[in-house]
């Protein structure tokens, strides 16, 4: 169980600061310690900014190497009171259960098959597929019964051969990391048409196909995402047979050919699902008299991510913009709760007593009215954070947008991405990228 447990830093008087785990991003989960530790060093408290939950970043710098300073500084401590608590690192929330106990356990044991775990999914739906080419029926087939010939896999039968994650270096790669919990696939399927978020570090590729079929239009969110999985697949096997980089738009392009070539054969009409996942207001609306409204949104790239706020009052009118660039953070959930910790920035910037946060990560949303209990650990101190912000505001409101009414934030968020931008503008000078996409959502107010 030790393996599994790591430490949640609130105010860092119960963690040792080199025995106790408490980094998640390292091996271990502990740092490196020095030849020399310092005596006046014992507790992780010791390394914040006296008087302050802040980290001493000259101190950490003298202590740890480059790699292990920039885990610490992505570790988010809540601002207010909180103790130290141990985590759960298998389930979502940080909460131990005997069901993910159990799971560890399996993950852990030589066997070849999943046979038992697939022995649920509703293999008659999978084979009637109207719309969907048979190798990619029996792809799914082999993703399901776990005899995909992934690194890991292999290496249960041949020594020596590298086991990593070609996309990512960071796991060894398995089915459910390739497919699911590798970041290239998170971004991908996020990119995609399914617009699909991965929250469950405990998930399985049994349970991401049985979620897909069980959609109101189960067969259409199936049939296209087991051929982009397909697709990845096969870009996967370019890279390491052919040194080719893999790329999202050419995984997308093929996908999207797939299925509807195949389709098109068939006789069949499959169409990529644009709103199976997400649902909300299709275009920005203005916020109702005397109130203003802050769009956020977060972007990803391979190791970094950035997020953006965009101010605008109840007749459309900008007042105010601001974007982070984080090289630590890559996790979309993090990025979004980021995203809206920004707006808040943003609001006490502009002095508002009364506004509206919007964003299209509908997950943040409801995470911001959960207990502390049920928030998932990554994002939890973030998320804490926006709670303990909303008393110094008159009325402060979180909602949910689709992405094609975020556009302006969207593309904020992905220029402070590419151009590794953290800064702020305000109404005289908005940002060149958005000017259009604000003038036009002006224009439908």
């Amino acid at each position: 169980m030790r393996k599994h447990i790591c430490w949640m830093v609130g105010d860092g008087t119960d963690i040792r600061l080199w025995d106790d785990p408490w980094i998640p991003t390292l091996p271990n989960f502990k740092p490196s310690p020095p030849s020399t530790q310092p005596v006046y060093l014992f507790w992780v408290c010791d390394l914040f900014i006296p008087g302050t939950k802040t980290w001493n970043f000259s101190l950490l710098q003298t202590l740890f190497n480059d790699f292990e300073v920039q885990a610490i500084l992505h570790i988010k401590i809540p601002a207010s009171s909180h103790r130290d608590r141990l985590l759960w690192l298998p389930t979502k929330n940080g909460c131990f259960s005997t069901k993910s106990f159990y799971k560890t356990i399996q993950d852990d044991l030589p066997s070849s098959s999943s046979c038992a775990q697939s022995s649920s999914f509703p293999w008659q739906k999978l084979w009637s597929l109207p719309s969907c080419a048979p190798k990619v029926k029996m792809f799914a087939w082999r993703l399901l019964t776990g005899v995909l010939a992934v690194r890991s896999a292999i290496g249960r039968f041949v020594d020596g051969i590298a086991l990593e994650c070609p996309f990512c270096y960071l796991h060894s790669e398995s089915i459910d990391h390739l497919f699911i919990h590798c970041h290239f696939t998170q971004h991908l399927l996020f990119a995609s048409s399914l617009s699909f978020r991965i929250e469950d570090p405990n998930l399985t590729i049994t349970d991401l196909l049985s979620n897909w079929i069980s959609l109101p239009n189960g067969e259409e969110v199936l049939c296209y995402g087991i051929c982009l999985l397909w697709c990845l697949w096969k870009s996967r096997n370019d890279l390491v047979f052919s040194r080719k980089h893999p790329s999202m738009e050419s995984i997308l392009s093929a996908t999207n050919s797939l299925v509807t070539n195949y389709s098109y054969v068939s006789g069949d009409v499959c169409t990529a699902p644009r709103d199976c996942i997400q649902s909300g207001l299709q275009h920005w609306m203005p916020p109702i008299d005397s109130y203003f409204k802050i769009n956020v949104d977060g972007a990803v790239g391979k190791t970094s991510s950035s997020c953006s706020a965009v101010a605008r009052d109840f007749q459309g009118v900008f007042h105010g913009c601001g974007t982070l660039y984080n090289a630590v953070i890559c996790d979309p959930l993090e990025a979004e709760a980021q995203a809206f910790l920004l707006g808040i920035e943003c609001a006490r910037r502009l002095n508002l007593s009364h506004c509206i946060i919007e964003g299209d990560a509908q997950l943040i949303v409801h995470y911001i009215s959960y207990s502390e209990q049920l928030i998932p650990w990554k994002i939890r101190p973030m998320i804490l954070n926006i709670q303990d912000s909303i008393s110094s505001f008159l009325d402060i409101k979180f909602q949910f947008v689709h992405r094609s009414g975020n556009s302006v934030a969207h593309e904020l968020a992905q220029f402070a991405l590419k151009f590794k931008i953290s800064d702020w503008w305000w109404s005289s000078d908005p940002p060149s990228c958005i000017v259009n996409l604000l003038s036009a959502d002006f224009a439908s107010v």
